[in-house]
C-alpha cells in the first residue's frame, strides 16, 4: 500500500519526554501522551525523532517520536505525533526508527 501524504513535522525542542517516564503532570503539559504512574521505565531510545507508524492496513504515516517507555513484560511503548499535532500511542513494532534527520 502506498504511503499516507502528510508532511513531516519538525521536530519539537520542547514538548516531549526523555530519559525517563512520564507523569500525568507531562501529560497535563502536553509533553507526553500517557502516563503509567510508575509502572514502566525509561527506554533508551532516541527522543525526540522521526517514524514512520504503519497502520493495520499496511500504510506508513509520518510522525515525531515524543516518549518512549518500557512497560511490564519488556514491551516499549511509544508516544507519537503527527503535523496537525494529532496525538497516538502504538508499540515499538508498529513504527520503522528513522532517526533526527528530516526525511524527504
Amino acid at each position: 500500500m502506498a504511503d499516507v501524504r502528510e508532511d513531516w513535522p519538525e521536530l519539537p525542542t520542547t514538548g516531549f519526554v526523555a530519559g525517563r517516564t512520564a507523569t500525568q503532570a507531562d501529560v497535563a503539559s502536553g509533553a507526553a501522551i500517557f502516563a503509567t504512574d510508575g509502572a514502566s521505565s525509561a527506554s533508551d531510545l532516541k527522543v525526540p525523532q522521526y517514524v514512520w507508524w504503519h497502520d493495520d492496513e499496511g500504510r506508513r504515516h509520518p510522525r515525531v517520536l515524543v516518549q518512549a517507555e518500557m512497560v511490564p513484560g519488556g514491551m516499549t511503548i511509544v508516544g507519537l505525533r503527527d503535523s496537525a499535532g494529532n496525538e497516538a500511542a502504538a508499540t515499538l513494532p508498529e513504527v520503522e526508527l528513522l532517526g533526527t534527520r528530516k526525511p524527504e
